[in-house]
């Protein structure tokens, strides 16, 4: 009897490592618990002998065991099991986070290094289309009339997305291009817009479309100089924010959600990426095939070609539980132990808490994984900053966003030049609460003035500094990993009640309780809170949506898109706009402050920038 021949899937089962391989020096499965031993250590590709006087400390053998990996539960998330902390990482793609940072990298938003095959894997990533025009085939036009091209070695289609508009396209109201980009980001509706400028919906579009990739482009010039800058310290803040596309036909009322994850510098108020969890360059049918016939869909997450993608067989996830309610007024400590239980209950304690809303996914495009932008940006800024001798990242408290910090900047956290603190906001005060917790803390610092006069004539700051460093030792665990917490004892407006954590601790009295106390001193993230309601306040599209008097958990906002895309294009053009053209009281802008730019962009230098 002949033998069977296995199928595209059971061989790719049959050659699958332990965990995935590395792909552009990324490898982020690892124990991710600075104080173990295996920080940074990877677990290894092959299968492990286990038993007496193996997985020990000293062995040839590495200290993880993989867990989940071949359970017959489809639900079941492959984790990686350290044996010296206990902590269990969950498995992730290398290969995902690789394609997410070339999707995010600056000199990639430039013509001629988008021009070529998308695949880091395959032999044409990078050969231009111009320089090597035998390796490609024409596959077509997108709407917008970018050029579609097909690579002629792995099969993929990707879209030369910033080749110039046909020029009859360009020459249609061209002289209105500077109008629609200021009432974009002066909160005028899309149909407004239309109005004012005396064109229809269709030209609207094109320019909205012409401006994101004037923007990106100009962004891309400018932010190439980023890794070649030297700064003495950085004070970074990380957050996301959520967005919900309106449904446009009555038999689907289901929203699709997109996530943005962004970092701002809180001295310049730089923003350094703000990466959606959206790919708009790749054909959703030729991808769906492609994995089916590959034999992706079989495969653990981790280990598919296609793991950054939501593929239609995966299942969607469900509104999220809104947990048991807090009793009485609940401290900001409350909280914090609310979060990390929230996060502990979720079958992968690195993919993000999910809107509250019944998701469906584009029908243009392809969503990503919510994780993998996270794990890209942070691998985005490592990249990006090289010549910064001190990083302290300010997160907001999310397990992914830990994750991913740690997994992209272990080195040097290691090497004292990276510190990375939580830090938790009680957001949901009146004005008269928040004017209370100040006026309290104001009288709290004049009694410690009254103890310790020899401080009556220092500077406030210094004052605070002194006040921080006898309050370090009060710190409370919470979490299953007994993070510890200090409740921030000098609120503001802004952030009413706050408390922080110090995440990189490694037990070796690195740092003085002065250091210690000024590292806590600046925890903040209003760097990049002031952006996101920037965005929110300045632009009608990405307003807070309200819900409907259904019970079915959906949101619909009168202004907002119906496309993904638009999103995206939008959040391209308010970041540069925010960057280089709106400038403070200071009459500076975030990049004069941070040494990418002399003075103030005008509207114009980026509508007619030509690279």
């Amino acid at each position: 009897m002949r033998k069977k021949q296995p199928t595209v899937a059971e061989a790719r089962l049959a050659v699958q490592p332990r965990i995935p391989e590395a792909v552009d020096g990324i490898q982020v499965n690892f124990c991710k618990n600075p104080c173990c031993r295996n920080f940074g250590v990877p677990a290894k590709n092959e299968v492990q002998s286990r038993g007496r006087g193996f997985a020990t400390v000293g062995s040839d053998n590495d200290t993880y065991i993989v867990v989940g990996k071949n359970s017959k539960r489809g639900d079941a998330v492959p984790q990686l099991s350290c044996k010296c902390c206990g902590e269990q990482p969950t498995i992730k793609s290398n290969l995902a986070i690789a394609q997410e940072v070339s999707r995010f990298w600056p000199a990639n938003k430039l013509r001629e290094a988008t021009s070529s095959c998308p695949d880091l894997a395959c032999a044409n990533h990078g050969k231009q289309i111009d320089a090597a025009s035998a390796e490609y085939s024409r596959h077509g036009k997108t709407s917008s009339g970018s050029g579609r091209y097909k690579c002629k070695r792995c099969g993929k289609v990707f879209t030369d997305h910033i080749a110039p508009l046909p020029a009859f396209k360009q020459s249609i109201h061209k002289h209105k291009n500077i109008s629609v980009f200021k009432l974009l980001v002066s909160k005028v509706p899309f149909r407004r817009i239309c109005e004012l400028e005396s064109f229809f919906m269709a030209t609207f579009y094109q320019k909205m479309d012409f401006l994101a990739k004037q923007c990106r482009a100009f962004a891309a010039s400018r932010e190439q100089e980023l890794p070649r800058l030297k700064f003495k310290r950085l004070n970074i803040a990380v957050d996301r924010q959520d967005y919900v596309i309106n449904w446009n036909t009555t038999n689907d009322k289901r929203n699709i959600t997109l996530h943005c994850i962004a970092s701002a510098d809180n001295t310049s108020s730089y923003i350094f990426g703000a990466h959606l969890d959206y790919d708009s360059d790749v054909d959703r049918q030729l991808i769906e095939a492609d994995a089916s016939a590959d034999g992706d869909n079989a495969l653990r997450a981790p280990f598919r070609k296609y793991a950054r993608l939501w593929l239609e067989t995966e299942p969607l996830p469900s509104p999220r539980a809104t947990g048991v309610p807090i009793p009485g007024s609940p401290s900001i400590l409350d909280k914090v132990r609310d979060t990390y239980a929230t996060a502990q209950a979720r079958p992968d304690i690195e993919i993000p808490v999910e809107e509250d809303v019944v998701r469906r996914l584009p029908r243009k495009g392809m969503q990503v994984h919510s994780e993998y932008p996270i794990y890209g940006h942070f691998e985005f800024l490592r990249r990006l900053l090289p010549g910064c001798e001190k990083i302290v990242f300010y997160l907001d408290q999310e397990s992914g966003i830990r994750a991913a910090c740690h997994a992209a900047f272990w080195p040097q956290i290691l090497e004292k030049r990276c510190d990375a603190f939580f830090v938790k906001i009680d957001k949901e005060l009146t004005v008269n609460e928040k004017r209370r917790l100040k006026a309290q803390s104001d009288r709290e610092l004049s009694d410690y003035l009254d103890k310790n006069p020899a401080l009556s004539d220092a500077y406030v700051d210094d004052v605070r500094l002194f006040y921080l460093k006898d309050m370090i030792r009060d710190t409370v665990p919470a979490g299953r990993w007994h993070d510890e917490w200090l409740v921030y004892p000098f609120p503001n407006m802004s952030e009413p009640k706050k408390a922080v954590s110090w995440l990189t601790d490694l037990k070796d009295h690195a740092y003085d309780d002065f250091e210690l106390a000024e590292l806590y001193l600046r925890a903040s993230l209003h760097g990049i809170d002031r952006f996101f309601m920037q965005m929110r306040r300045l632009t009608s599209l990405l307003e807070r949506p309200i819900a409907t008097s259904s019970s079915a958990r959906r949101l619909w906002y009168a202004y907002a898109p119906y496309s993904p895309l638009v999103v995206a294009q939008l959040v391209e053009i308010f970041r540069v706009y925010y960057n280089y053209i709106k400038a403070g009281k200071d009459k500076k802008t975030p990049a004069m402050r941070l040494g990418l730019a002399k003075g103030k962009v005008s509207f114009e230098d980026v509508v007619y920038f030509k690279g």
